[in-house]
């Protein structure tokens, strides 16, 4: 093995170790292969492992940076992984320099607190196409709709919007009760570069897709709910038997971005689902983000597409606890609150983690606070005792 890679072996292990990535010394790094891209780029490809036992995962080393996704290893894709992997730095890079031309560099991702999240706004979805794509007939369309959804009124149809009611739901206001309505839009133009770089990052249930779809994509079909004042239940049942409705009737949608939270996912996987009724807004509609805090040892994990159905998202600032453990933890919380109608109150306490699993023995205390990452909304931080970060009010 040449002294190129032993160095750069050497500096993919460094970067591994690093708290904010894999936080130790892999078990086992190779080296596979070096390709040269379209730029002139030299790229070298390394498999590793986290543990004797783990899978074997890809990382590269390139004069744009040495990253990796965590994403397993495969042969023969390898190039096709690593040159996507090399792609987004490249991009990230020039837009760092396209944004800082004046500015010393700084290569952290910058968040917006001016973007808010308010309760019980409109839920969207962009349904994305690789080509331009036609509304079907309305007679095709209401009776996908009902079949999903039940008794619908589809109040207006023309090539650019098509409304339904569907009546089996009913919004209460203050003078009536009225169904909520679904808006679908006539395909337009999408463009990715509407989707910021912090949300990009976290599109954990299609990473291995996300850049390939964001850039074979270039047509969307805008769909909301209006007027749908309804319970929690309700109306995750609504959004998600509209988005059943949608995938069967542009049957030529190649993924669904969720624009209140954030997830993307491919159609295929909506389509081919068998998650428990009850259980498809928390796992379509609900993201559970994580993100490590520069130049130190904390993290923070969050819930984002909760308060659409007036329930408040959870957030964790901690360090010392294993991520996905407290992932898990988020997951079964949302569940909880969504379930429950949120019965928790400031100062309530819940089931904590003790090596790494729920346990009754440890109580976490919950706060309402102002959420410490963007958008800015309301959010139940749960406080994690000695593992817990930062400061609380």
């Amino acid at each position: 093995m040449n002294d190129k890679i032993l160095q750069a072996r050497q500096q993919l292990s460094e970067w591994l170790s690093d708290p904010h990535e894999l936080g130790c010394k892999p078990y086992k790094v190779e080296y596979t292969q070096t390709f040269t891209d379209k730029d002139d780029i030299e790229c070298m490809i390394f498999r590793y492992k986290k543990t004797i036992m783990g899978k074997w995962l890809l990382a590269i080393v390139s004069e744009s940076g040495t990253f990796s996704e965590m994403q397993e290893y495969n042969s023969t894709t390898a190039v096709a992984d690593a040159s996507r992997i090399l792609d987004t730095l490249k991009e990230y890079w020039k837009s760092q320099a396209l944004n800082n031309s004046d500015q010393p560099q700084d290569n952290t991702m910058k968040q917006d607190l001016s973007q808010k999240s308010q309760p019980g706004s409109v839920f969207m979805m962009h349904l994305l196409f690789k080509n331009p794509v036609s509304m079907p007939d309305k007679n095709t369309m209401t009776s996908v709709m009902s079949k999903h959804l039940g008794d619908v009124d589809c109040f207006s149809f023309n090539d650019k919007v098509a409304a339904f009611a569907a009546k089996k739901y009913l919004s209460e206001f203050k003078d009536a009760r009225i169904p909520p309505q679904l808006m679908i839009m006539g395909c337009n133009e999408f463009d990715p570069d509407t989707i910021d770089q912090l949300r990009k990052s976290q599109m954990w249930d299609c990473i291995e897709d996300r850049d390939r779809i964001l850039s074979e994509c270039r047509y969307q079909i805008f769909a909301n709910d209006m007027m749908a004042a309804l319970p929690a239940l309700q109306r995750a049942d609504l959004d998600m038997n509209f988005m059943e409705a949608l995938a069967e009737i542009f049957v030529d949608c190649e993924a669904v971005y969720f624009e209140n939270s954030g997830k993307l996912f491919t159609c295929e996987d909506i389509r081919n689902h068998n998650i428990p009724a009850e259980d498809r807004f928390i796992y379509f509609a609900v993201n559970v983000r994580f993100f490590n805090i520069r130049s130190t040892d904390d993290m923070v994990i969050d819930t984002l597409g909760m308060n659409v159905l007036y329930l408040p998202d959870i957030q964790y600032h901690f360090h010392g606890l294993d991520p996905e453990a407290v992932v898990n933890h988020a997951y079964n919380m949302a569940v909880y609150i969504f379930k429950n109608d949120n019965p928790i109150n400031q100062g309530d306490t819940i089931d904590a983690l003790e090596n790494n699993e729920m346990s009754t023995k440890v109580r976490w205390k919950c706060s309402y606070e102002d959420s410490l990452i963007q958008p800015s909304r309301e959010v139940i931080d749960i406080y994690t005792n000695q593992y817990a970060s930062g400061t609380r009010e």
